[in-house]
């Protein structure tokens, strides 16, 4: 079979420990199968959270919408001042502009996801608890 650039496979694309946030070991490990398949104006993340690890600090985007999919266990949503149990098969669309929102692994079990967004170099993000900043496009 012939092999082209925009077909890949989840079992080759490496894994990369959220780097944004510190410590990393709280933090969501992901494979980035947009900017693996070449994809430009969209990054697609497959993310894991072991329990009790968090997708990221508490944050929104000023240009970028966000789309997550749960595929397997469990994710508390944190959307503003609002909290929401998500499980496998539930989706969410997270519109730019705030509010700020998070996912949490409160369960026993590793939360697998998509994390799905447009990229816009206009994009900030804005770390609410903490009154950060970030005008790095991120995938």
């Amino acid at each position: 079979m012939k092999q082209t650039h925009f077909i890949k496979n989840l079992q080759d694309v490496k894994e990369e420990q959220h780097y944004i946030d510190k410590p990393v070991e709280l933090y969501r490990t992901r494979k980035r199968l947009g900017k693996t398949a070449g994809a430009q104006n969209i990054g697609i993340n497959y993310c894991y959270l072991k329990p009790g690890q968090l997708s990221s600090k508490h944050h929104y985007h000023t240009k970028e919408e966000e789309f997550f999919f749960l595929l397997s266990g469990n994710a508390l949503l944190k959307y503003g001042d609002e909290e929401y149990n998500l499980k496998s098969g539930d989706f969410v669309s997270i519109l730019p502009g705030g509010p700020s929102h998070q996912l949490r692994n409160d369960s026993n079990e590793e939360c697998i996801y998509l994390a799905i967004g447009i990229r816009d170099s206009e994009d900030s993000v804005i770390y609410s608890c903490e009154e950060i900043v970030c005008e790095e496009n991120k995938e």
